[in-house]
């Protein structure tokens, strides 16, 4: 229990301190008790233990997202994919939350990767309310959202499909 007690802390205080507002068409206001954000650190809480069966729950393709990360588990070793986990939530850096129609984006400030600077993890809400995440973000996200996460990535002009 003291252990979950650190990493929330440690999350409310990464949220708080790497979140920034710009002014685009989709919400763009970090919270820490969003359903996005909650679900995004459940799933990385599970993964850091471990329990993919339980990450892969919360996740609108149980079997992809399972699959996936099992993949990643095989390929890094118990011990670092664990690590890697955990580094996640303790390190998480929100560049932002964009909600667009039943959808939300988290996009995550990458400034260590020279190719990619953002990262973005896409959620949809379903029928019972709750936001899960997309294990294969599809063609139907919003434009709003793909547009931001260019633009991060300094990719303004980028060719992409998405839902208006």
């Amino acid at each position: 229990m003291k252990q979950l007690n650190t990493i929330v802390i440690t999350f409310f205080i990464s949220i708080f301190l790497g979140a920034c507002s710009q002014n685009v068409a989709a919400t763009s206001e970090v919270k820490a008790d969003h359903p996005a954000m909650v679900t995004y650190y459940k799933i990385r809480s599970y993964l850091a233990e471990g329990d993919i069966a339980s990450a892969a729950k919360l996740s609108d393709d149980p079997a992809a997202f399972a699959a996936q990360y099992t993949r990643s588990l095989e390929r890094k070793g118990e011990a670092d994919f664990k690590a890697g986990m955990q580094r996640t939530i303790n390190e998480l850096k929100i560049n932002s939350l964009r909600d667009s129609g039943d959808y939300s984006m988290i996009l995550l400030d990458l400034p260590e990767n020279k190719y990619s600077p953002v990262a973005a993890v896409f959620f949809k809400r379903n029928g019972a309310n709750q936001y899960l995440e997309l294990a294969k973000p599809d063609l139907d996200i919003p434009c709003p959202l793909l547009d931001h996460m260019y633009a991060e990535k300094g990719e303004p002009d980028a060719e992409y499909v998405c839902k208006k």
